[in-house]
């Protein structure tokens, strides 16, 4: 998060414009701030993620009030600026690595919504979709590979399953030391999908209108993945 605000704090500096940072303890909090600061006309334009249904009264409000909008994420809403990843290069990485190494079924366990309970997806090869499956579709003797996204979660996973470590990969956003093996660690691009927020929040503030088009993929660089074996 530090090096995300960085950048986009840097970025704003090189327009002569400062950011305002709203940390909320909930969603309520945040839209009464940043109503606040629109109806003060402290506020040019909107950079903020994309929660699903948790942002619908903010972007209600930032419509009618007619402040630029740039959401990070994929918005449902298509008439909204969006910056988003484009995962197909990670995607194409995970399953290289899933058929270099043999493996039959490639499975990600995360946690779902309410924080309470696993969701597990099936990534279908070689176009690697997405299918959602339940916990009896698979074991963990199946000849595949099981990976999550965080360290924490997955010690987190094989503590509660009681499943071997070795059974488990991970892929982190980041290049943190891990525990894990084999591990494929990705660097961030938070950094960049903010600054590329910026450079589309101002090509609508110094146009007068909404941009098109109306969204920006990141894309993933080679150097910006590292195997750890």
């Amino acid at each position: 998060l530090q090096d995300h605000l960085i950048a986009v704090s840097t970025a704003l500096h090189q327009h002569g414009f400062e950011m305002i940072y709203l940390p909320f303890k909930n969603h309520e909090e945040q839209s009464e701030h940043l109503q606040r600061l629109v109806n003060g006309s402290l506020v040019s334009g909107v950079i903020t993620n994309f929660i699903q249904d948790e942002n619908e009264v903010l972007v209600k409000f930032v419509k009618e009030k007619q402040v630029p909008l740039v959401i990070l994420g994929d918005h449902p809403d298509h008439s909204l600026c969006r910056v988003y990843r484009d995962e197909t290069c990670l995607h194409d990485r995970l399953a290289s690595f899933v058929a270099d190494r043999g493996f039959k079924r490639s499975i990600q366990v995360e946690m779902s919504a309410s924080g309470n309970d696993w969701r597990y997806l099936e990534h279908l090869l070689p176009e690697y979709r997405l299918r959602e499956i339940t916990e009896n579709q698979f074991s963990s003797t199946d000849p595949g590979i099981i990976f999550g996204v965080s360290q924490l979660l997955l010690s987190r996973f094989a503590e509660e399953k009681d499943i071997p470590k070795q059974k488990l990969f991970l892929y982190d956003d980041s290049r943190i030391q891990t525990e894990f093996r084999p591990a494929l660690l990705v660097k961030s691009t938070v950094g960049q999908t903010g600054v590329t927020a910026v450079e589309l929040l101002f090509e609508w503030i110094d146009g007068g209108s909404r941009p098109e088009p109306k969204y920006r993929t990141v894309s993933y660089q080679d150097d910006d993945f590292q195997v750890i074996i």
